[in-house]
């Protein structure tokens, strides 16, 4: 029986799919996670086939790293 192949995703740019502050320099730390979010939804809205997904997904990405992040820059400012 032949089977339907769903056509292979869009690769996405390594730099959109893990967030290295480095790659996105910024003064402050949200400003780097914000130019790397801009970056992945305008990738999301072109190719939601890719490894980010929707839009949708991409922003639950983003707001899970931000929220890590924002815990270590309080912590670090407790301490």
């Amino acid at each position: 029986m032949a089977m339907r192949r769903r056509t292979p995703g869009a690769v996405a740019p390594a730099e959109l799919l893990t967030f290295d502050p480095d790659q996105w320099p910024s003064r402050e730390w949200w400003q780097s996670i914000e130019r790397w979010s801009n970056a992945r939804h305008q990738w999301a809205k072109q190719h939601s086939d890719s490894p980010i997904g929707n839009v949708l997904q991409a922003m639950q990405e983003e707001r899970r790293l931000a929220d890590q992040q924002r815990q270590r820059v309080f912590r670090g400012a407790a301490s």
